[in-house]
């Protein structure tokens, strides 16, 4: 058995998004210099075969705007697995793990995240 993994940017149109999400400014320190955040309630799901899978995304600093902590709920396959929520920080941090599956049966799945907090949202990393 192979064990390849497989990037998914924030860009990429294997992601699809519900609600207002919006490309952010380039970073250098985001993946592929890119990310995307939302101000209110969204979600996305990524459909891959797989065996596990992981979420990094950016946490804000607390001089933005809306100053609450990032928070999302998980979900693989319509079963809710966890909510993530992440520390306030002073500065921007990027390549944040959020969410990680564990193992999962080698077959096709459905990650579902919902954004419950406004943040920023990063590349998405599928291994298996």
């Amino acid at each position: 058995m192979s064990n390849t993994s497989i990037t998914y940017d924030d860009t990429s149109d294997q992601i699809k998004y519900t609600g207002p999400w919006y490309p952010l400014r380039q970073n250098p320190r985001a993946y592929n210099q890119t990310y995307t955040g939302v101000n209110e309630q969204a979600s996305f799901a990524l459909s891959f075969f797989g065996s596990q899978v992981s979420v990094y995304g950016a946490l804000r600093n607390e001089n933005y705007s809306v100053s609450v902590a990032t928070s999302s709920v998980y979900s693989i396959d319509n079963n809710v697995v966890i909510t993530y929520t992440g520390p306030m920080s002073n500065t921007p941090d990027f390549h944040v793990l959020f969410f990680n599956s564990g193992d999962l049966d080698a077959n096709e799945h459905l990650l579902v995240l919902t954004d419950s907090n406004f943040s920023p949202a990063g590349a998405l990393l599928q291994g298996n």
